[in-house]
Parts: structure tokens; C-alpha cells; sequence
């Protein structure tokens, strides 16, 4: 047979996106404050992928490379030195297009400065780097300038964008996140996952987080809120621009009791040298200290692994994650493995001793849960400074980042978002923010719709806190064929994947599923047009026999297509109508195929757009009885598109175990007599999974890898 090569040429739907070029994610700022735009200077400073240290032209967008040449701003009277020169990059808010700046891909461990009536000083090293505030010195240029910033990385796991209490609060500040998550497939590129979660594959994900009431209510609740010796924590600078004052955390403060966590530090390290701690620390599993010497050794109960505190910290050691809260003396390059294992279980325990989470009247083998929120800053002492900051009616969620280790159990104010689409930073924090509408959800979430039905779709829009928000739905279908009404009721004209938008002004959600042919997975069907059927034997390695309805259709031209990936590539075939046709497919395995044929009264037809498919050995006119299965194990759907995946064959006296692909035991059987099952799958999430059949008689093992969605 001559093998004839299809080359399909795709039209594709205008994506606002070019390969080409890099990812930019919109950060863009409201002013919810007392200041005037103009009273407000922004700048940013970071790390690029490709150029190492930079800061942006607000602007532009443009990344600069960072250099000393850039220092040419001198200091206010009261720095020291005084000849030393800062950058001249801070730009007013009301100077800046849109009030947004352009994030790019790539840009890493940066920081957004907002400062109040002045711009800040930041001095550019020569060989790298740059020199921020310091708060603990009178002399430093930006002491009593009124300061905040926003800290942001966006890599291949999604934008890292926060708020930050770690040294100080000086004013009210808030973040919105917009975007999806969804699945990563490895197969693709983190750009090309990117645009398919825009286009339809990914789950609407809005985030924020931030302070719920004015400057000054902070500023008065301080005095109420925290006992005498944190009192000091409210400060006004030497060279206060404003004469107000700000909020530092304590161990920035001289006068400030160093010892104010001591006594529970070494309670801490007393009990437990004559007993085990037993801790519950999240993702990190479950760990057993014991205090040896002035050290504290823990185990890991799953594989016996030690992570070490060397020391006993201080106060400021505990508050700061600094010290021995933040040593190992083992090399990274030796044993990478220990190296991070000692720093986890530091940021562990700092961040216990700042929320008083350890309670040292349990011991032995009681776990103790250190992430559990409500336990949390109960019993004295603790940092009363994150304590303040945590509080349910101070920030959003009762999330910030108040010490080093806030993020320890997700506590912190970090929003993580795989696909971002846009950023808001809320100067002036969440107060008097009313409720608007920030994301809509589409139901029945399916996956797989016959051609010849119909699908009637509702949408519910949500505000940020999850409660029902009204919404006025504008349906469309992005991309594949069909026709959808104002109510919702959708009907295919064709096979293939359909996305549908239900959109309230610029608040929009999708749902992407497959317009599957009629006759999908039968061995033997009629095609749509009614010009042939088509039979496929239900075996390894199986035939497909055109048989055409009107004599002498495919007589002058007939070519099968097929492929084993939906998309293609599809190679042709030219084949004989009503002689079988053999193709090289292994059981389980999907096929999809056409055919191109000549027509009785001239001309010729294609069903390229009607396309079969079934699954090898699959058919749903299979019927094997026990006695005649073979060695051969069925496995399908594959992708099974939310049904029920079978498995048939030689599965008796099995075990039937499901796992996804970072190990994790999602599904068991265990079959006796049986050599048919079936498993549920609408309740795994879309993705990749491996199926293992082990035999326990033999212990032979069979390992396939199966797709949900």
C-alpha cells in the first residue's frame, strides 16, 4: 500500500500573546490612602533571569541593569556619609501610565519601594547590589521618610507576591491577585501551560490580602493591644517628616527587653532534654526531638533522618530566624539533604517560639500540631508584635508577614498564583473596599458532551469572601463550533473541543470540554452523513473496513487516516472498500481516524471533521466472558473524560493501585474472583496517573500510565 502524509494547516484564534516575547503580568496601584498621587514615589529594584541585578524605569517597564553611574541624588542633611550619591529612580505615582507597570517573566527576589512626600535612597553598589533603609540608624537618608514595600518573584511556578510587617509597619497596605491555577503539563513549556489555563484549561483563582482598618486605628488599637514592654515598638523617627509615628518590630528597638522570650526558650529546651517532642509540622511530615547538651536533635519518623538545632537561640535569634536559628554547619555541596533539613527545622521551631505554639506540658508520643492556627498566641510570651498583626480584625484572613518565618504552615501574607493575569497593590490597605464581583463559576463542570445532545450551562458570580454576588452573563464560545443562547443552551454542530465564556464586564470564567462523534468506541457504526459505516475488529493490532452505503463510493479514491494523538499528526492510507485494513495499535490504546473517498455521482467527501475514534480492544460491543480472556489486560477510556475507567483481563487475586505523579497513593482495589472493574475517576483531578496491577500470587507487575480530564 502507498502511505500518503497529511500536512494540516491550523487557523488559530487570535491568542493576546507572542512566544516571541516574554510573559508581562500588569501590577497595578490604587490609592486608597490620605496622600495625593503626587505625594507617593514608587520604584523597583530585583533580580533578573538574564541580567542579573536591575531596576525598572516606572514608566517604561523597561529593566535597567543596576550601576553606580545611576547614584547621582545626593542625601538630606542628616546622612552619613555625606558626599555619598542615590539612585534617581523613584517616580511619582500620578507620573506613572495607567498607574501600572508591566512584570516580566523571569523577574525574581524584587521589591516594589512606595514611600510618602519623599522619595527614598537606595544606593547602587559598584560591584552589584544596592543599600536600602536602615531603620535602626538616625544618620541613614531614609530615616523618618514614611515607607513600604511589596515583594515579588514570578518563575515557572507562578508570580510570589507579598506585603511585609518583618521589620516594621509604617502604613496601611493591600495586594489583589488575580489569575488560574491548574495542572502543569510537563510536556509544555511553563508560557505555552500558561496560555492554554487563559484559554480554558485553568480554575479562576482571585486572592488578597492586606490591612482591614485605617492608619490611625492601627496606630491607637497598638496601645490596647500589647503589654507594656511592646509599647516601645511604636516609635517616631529622629527625622520624622511627618511627626507620626510608626510600628518596628521589637528586636529593631534598643530599648526593647531582649529577653522577652527567654523564659519560654529555655522551658522549651528544659522539658525536652528529659523528654521527646513529638511534632506535627505540615508537608514536612511528623518529627521527634530531643535536647542534647545545648542541642536539639530531631528525627524524622519516616525515614530516620536528623535536622539540628546547634544552639540554643535568644530572643532575637527566635524573632529574626538569625543565629542559631538559621546555622548548619554542614556543607551544601557534601549533603544537600541535611543542609536543608537543619534550616527547615530552625524556621520550624523559630516560628513556634514566635506564636507560642509548643506546649511544654504535653511530651512523649502526643503529637503536637505547630501549624494550628487557633493555637496560636494563647498563653505568654509570645511575639506580641506578630500577635497584633495577625489578628482577625487588623489584616485580611488574619494572614501578614510579621517575622522572618511568617510563612511557616501559610501563615504569612504571600499569595501564590501558577497563571497570573493581574496584580492590584492597595496603597492605603483594604479599608472601605466595598464588595464587587471577582469571579464566576460555570456548572456542570463536564468534560465530554455527545454530538447529538444538548447542554444547558448556568454561571454564579462571587465576591472575594465567596459570597454570591449578582451578575448579568454574556455567554460566547472562544473557540470550537456550535451555538449557545442568552440562557445558556449550548448545541454542537461539530466534533471536537468547544471553550464557552460566561462573562460579567471584565470578570470572565471557561470551561473547556469534547464534542464527541456518536459513535465513539463502537466497533461498528454509521457514520453522521450516512455515506458509509465502518466495522474494526476488537483485537490487537485491528482492522477498520470501510463499507460504503451506495455502491461504488470509494471505488475510484478511498484513504484512511489515522492517529493515536488527537491532534495528529494523521497519515494516510490508500485502502479498498469492504477489505479489512490492518493498523499497528496495541490494546488500550486510542485511535482516531477518517477517511477521504470518492462518491458515486462524482466528486469526493472527507469526514476530517467528524472524526471516529475508539479504543483498541475497547469497543463497547465487547463481551468477553471469563473463560476466553487471555493474558491481555484492557484498560480504557484512556483518557477516560470523567467516566469510569475499566479494566479487563487477567486481574484476579489483584491489587489495583493508583498513584499520581509525585507518588501519592490516590486509589486501591483489591480483587478476588473478578476479572472485570471499575473505577470512578470523576473524582481525581485532571492529569497524568499510574495505574499498577500487581498479581499476588505471582507478584507480576503491570504498569500503564493513564490520563484524566
Amino acid at each position: 500500500m502507498k502511505k500518503i502524509t497529511l500536512t494540516l494547516v491550523a487557523i488559530l484564534s487570535f491568542i493576546p500573546f507572542c512566544f516571541c516575547q516574554t510573559l508581562k503580568l500588569p501590577y497595578v496601584f490604587e490609592n486608597n490612602s490620605e496622600y495625593l498621587d503626587s505625594e507617593i514615589y514608587i520604584a523597583l529594584v530585583g533580580k533578573y533571569e538574564t541580567m542579573g541585578d536591575v531596576w525598572m524605569n516606572m514608566t517604561t517597564s523597561n529593566l535597567i541593569t543596576m550601576d553606580a553611574s545611576y547614584n547621582t541624588v545626593s542625601g538630606p542633611s542628616w546622612s552619613s556619609p555625606p558626599d555619598r550619591k542615590y539612585s534617581n529612580i523613584f517616580v511619582k505615582l500620578s507620573d506613572i501610565p495607567n498607574k501600572t507597570i508591566q512584570i516580566p517573566k523571569g523577574l525574581f527576589a524584587s521589591r516594589i519601594f512606595i514611600s510618602f512626600k519623599s522619595p527614598m535612597y537606595l544606593h547602587f553598589h559598584d560591584d552589584g547590589g544596592y543599600a536600602g533603609a536602615n531603620l535602626s540608624s538616625s544618620t541613614d537618608p531614609n530615616d523618618g521618610i514614611r515607607w513600604e514595600l511589596v515583594e515579588l518573584s514570578w518563575d515557572n511556578s507562578g508570580v510570589f507576591t507579598n506585603t511585609s510587617r518583618v521589620d516594621a509597619y509604617q502604613y496601611p497596605m493591600g495586594i489583589e491577585v488575580n489569575g488560574f491555577t491548574g495542572s502543569v503539563n510537563p510536556n509544555l513549556t511553563y508560557d505555552q501551560n500558561y496560555v492554554n489555563a487563559l484559554a480554558g484549561d485553568g480554575i479562576p483563582k482571585y486572592s488578597k490580602v492586606g490591612e482591614l482598618l485605617s492608619h490611625n486605628e492601627i496606630l491607637s488599637l497598638w496601645n490596647t493591644n500589647v503589654s507594656n514592654e511592646y509599647l516601645v515598638c511604636k516609635t517616631i523617627k529622629t527625622n520624622s517628616l511627618d511627626g507620626n509615628p510608626i510600628i518596628e518590630q521589637p528586636t529593631k528597638l534598643p530599648d526593647f527587653t531582649k529577653t522577652a522570650l527567654d523564659s519560654y526558650i529555655n522551658d522549651i529546651w528544659t522539658t525536652y532534654t528529659s523528654n521527646d517532642l513529638t511534632i506535627n509540622i505540615g508537608e514536612n511530615g511528623v518529627w521527634v526531638g530531643r535536647v542534647i547538651g545545648n542541642a536539639f536533635h530531631f528525627t524524622d519518623s519516616r525515614d530516620g533522618s536528623i535536622a539540628t538545632i546547634y544552639s540554643k537561640p535568644t530572643t532575637s535569634e527566635a524573632i529574626d530566624g538569625s543565629g542559631s536559628m538559621a546555622y548548619t554547619p554542614v556543607d551544601a555541596n557534601i549533603n544537600i539533604v541535611k543542609y536543608r533539613e537543619d534550616l527547615m527545622i530552625q524556621a520550624q521551631i523559630s516560628a513556634a517560639i514566635n506564636r507560642h505554639a509548643i506546649n511544654t506540658n504535653i511530651v512523649e508520643n502526643t503529637i503536637q500540631y505547630l501549624h494550628d492556627s487557633p493555637q496560636f498566641f494563647k498563653i505568654k510570651p509570645y511575639n506580641e508584635y506578630v500577635a497584633f498583626f495577625h489578628k482577625e480584625n487588623i489584616s485580611y484572613n488574619s494572614k501578614t508577614y510579621a517575622f522572618a518565618y511568617d510563612d511557616v504552615g501559610d501563615h504569612s501574607s504571600t499569595i501564590q498564583c501558577t497563571y497570573p493575569t493581574n496584580v492590584k497593590v492597595i496603597i492605603g490597605g483594604l479599608m472601605g473596599k466595598t464588595a464587587s464581583l471577582s469571579k464566576i463559576s460555570i456548572t456542570p463542570q463536564i468534560t465530554s458532551l455527545s454530538q447529538n445532545s444538548t447542554q444547558k450551562f448556568s454561571a454564579q458570580g462571587y465576591d472575594a469572601d465567596d459570597n454570591v454576588f449578582p451578575t448579568n452573563i454574556i455567554w460566547s464560545i472562544t473557540s470550537g463550533d456550535g451555538t449557545i443562547t442568552a440562557n445558556g443552551l449550548f448545541t454542537p454542530s461539530t466534533t471536537g473541543n468547544v471553550t464557552i465564556r460566561a462573562t460579567n464586564g471584565l470578570i470572565n470564567s471557561t470551561i473547556t470540554f469534547n464534542v464527541e462523534d456518536t459513535n465513539i468506541n463502537k466497533c461498528n457504526a454509521t457514520t453522521i452523513n450516512g455515506q458509509y459505516s465502518y466495522e474494526v475488529t476488537n483485537t490487537v493490532n485491528p482492522t477498520i473496513t470501510f463499507k460504503p452505503t451506495i455502491p461504488s463510493t470509494g471505488s475510484a479514491i478511498c484513504i484512511l487516516y489515522y492517529s493515536k494523538n488527537a491532534a495528529g499528526p494523521f497519515n494516510g492510507y490508500n485502502v479498498t472498500p469492504n477489505v479489512p485494513y490492518q493498523i499497528t495499535a496495541a490494546l488500550g490504546e486510542k485511535i482516531y481516524f477518517y477517511y477521504t473517498y470518492s462518491l458515486a455521482a462524482g466528486g469526493e467527501n472527507t469526514t476530517l471533521n467528524n472524526k471516529h475514534s475508539v479504543t483498541v480492544g475497547g469497543c463497547n460491543s465487547l463481551n468477553i466472558k471469563n473463560n476466553e480472556l487471555t493474558d491481555a489486560i484492557i484498560v480504557y477510556p484512556n483518557p477516560t473524560h470523567g467516566q469510569d475507567l475499566k479494566i479487563i483481563g487477567q486481574i484476579k487475586n489483584s491489587e489495583i493501585l493508583i498513584y499520581s505523579l509525585n507518588g501519592a497513593l490516590v486509589k486501591s482495589h483489591i480483587t478476588n474472583d473478578e476479572n472485570e472493574l471499575s473505577i470512578k475517576t470523576i473524582d481525581l483531578a485532571k492529569g497524568f496517573y499510574i495505574l499498577k496491577i500487581i498479581n499476588k500470587n505471582s507478584k507480576e507487575v503491570k504498569t500503564l500510565k493513564i490520563e484524566t480530564y
